[in-house]
């Protein structure tokens, strides 16, 4: 058996549940990850197509999908439009399913050959499937995703730990990256100290951890704080409706904007007017302690100075003076020490000069193509077109 290591003759697809072109005109955080990594495999010089498989986003179909012996409800392509590719890549669907597993043995039987990626981006997930109406799904996963080792290659995941093996297939561990030509450095505005502006950019759920920061705005009012406060919430998500009650319930709703989703425009401007942004502060409700979230990525690429609990992935080894550790409690966020935090960073440099050293930081560290080398290289190495 021989190998050819001529990667534009290595062709594949990256299968995702959501249209991540350009006639997207609102894309998540996650679609742009995906937009990314194709990026990287084309850059690369891989030949990789984008195909997809839409899943269930409204609240009766996604319930249903979760449902015992439901269909999981995903678009699952036609397993010939597969044939012939040298390797397929997807992103983890909400759970492991029947009909998952029934697509992965129609293109293996098509194509003996072709590499199968599965990738997990966050794990161990089973945190994550612990509401009440993911739990029936969370069953079908654990159920379901035992088959994956028969037709799955490799499954690129990202953890905080090496893993060997995972779900019985070989493991490729990775790290978050972010396209960085598709993200502007924010247009700083003056840093003033009679105001603070604060930004987050989520679909929101409980290990955002929203609550620490609406109760901590709630303390601080209460203890007579005179700084000017404004939250800017950007996007929407299953924690949200509570998080409009208790910013009501705590008597600070009048400091929290509710912007659901927007355009890049709109949010780029909302990025150049904030001084701070709010990255993951509860990822240990779903047991999670070292991060390497995209939106932490974005933060950096953007070059806006962010708080956050826990570890961040990139700053083990490459501690940071631009962004704010808070413990893994549920307590409230200390504004105190927030607005302590942000006096003292613009007060040695200039939004400009800081947002531009951030973005520098974003380009040696976090970009996509480095971040997806271990994949890449693995499909240069095993993708064979002599057998």
């Amino acid at each position: 058996m021989t190998h050819n290591n001529d990667a534009t003759a290595i062709r594949g697809c990256y299968l995702h549940y959501r249209d991540v072109t350009e006639r997207n005109p609102r894309p998540t955080g996650i679609d742009k990850k995906v937009a990314g990594h194709i990026a990287a495999f084309n850059h690369a010089g891989l030949n990789c197509e984008f195909i997809q498989c839409a899943q269930p986003e409204t609240l009766i179909p996604t319930v249903v999908s979760c449902l015992p012996f439901a269909n999981d409800g995903v678009n699952w392509p036609s397993a010939s439009r597969i044939e012939g590719l040298d390797f397929m890549y997807i992103r983890r669907p909400r759970f492991a399913s029947r009909e998952l597993v029934a697509f992965l043995r129609k293109v293996k039987q098509l194509n003996p050959s072709i590499r199968i990626l599965y990738e997990v981006p966050t794990y161990p997930y089973d945190g994550e499937m612990e509401s009440l109406h993911m739990r029936p799904a969370g069953r079908k996963d654990r159920m379901w995703r035992t088959h994956l080792h028969k037709y799955v290659s490799r499954i690129p995941y990202l953890a905080s730990e090496e893993h060997d093996t995972i779900f019985g297939c070989r493991g490729i561990r990775i790290s978050n990256g972010i396209d960085l030509s598709n993200l502007q450095t924010r247009r700083a505005h003056a840093y003033g100290h009679d105001s603070l502006s604060i930004i987050s950019v989520a679909m929101f759920m409980p290990w955002h951890g929203i609550d620490r920061l609406i109760s901590g705005l709630a303390a601080y009012r209460r203890a007579g704080g005179t700084r000017n406060i404004t939250v800017h919430l950007v996007g929407e998500g299953e924690a949200q409706p509570q998080l409009t009650r208790q910013a009501k319930r705590a008597g600070v709703d009048d400091m929290i904007v509710f912007h659901g989703r927007m355009s890049i425009d709109e949010f780029d401007h909302l990025y150049d007017e904030s001084d701070v942004a709010i990255e993951c502060l509860a990822n240990y409700r779903k047991g999670i302690h070292q991060s390497s979230s995209l939106k932490s990525r974005e933060y950096l690429a953007k070059g806006i100075p962010f708080v956050y609990a826990g570890v961040i992935d990139t700053f083990v080894n490459d501690p940071v003076d631009f962004c704010l550790q808070v413990p893994e409690r549920d307590e409230p966020l200390d504004m105190e020490k927030l607005i302590e935090f942000c006096d003292a960073l613009y007060d040695h440099e200039s939004p400009q000069a800081l947002a531009g050293r951030m973005r520098a930081y974003a380009q040696e560290h976090v970009s996509m193509d480095a971040t997806m080398r271990p994949v890449i290289d693995y499909l240069l190495e095993t993708c064979n077109h002599d057998q």
